[in-house]
């Protein structure tokens, strides 16, 4: 069941999956936007992350 969704994609994703998808985000320096299936929204500033 997917139950958690990346509104920076429009897609819908598993609990096991969003992190995966999450890191993609993380490692592109993208900012994102995800709802979790708690229902908590949060949003993930990457492209202010510095890289060593």
């Amino acid at each position: 069941m997917k139950d958690c969704y990346c509104h920076t994609c429009d897609k819908e994703f598993n609990s096991l999956g969003i992190a995966r998808h999450r890191a993609m985000h993380r490692d592109r320096q993208e900012d994102c936007k995800i709802t979790y299936k708690d229902g908590k929204t949060l949003k993930y500033k990457f492209s202010q992350v510095v890289k060593n």
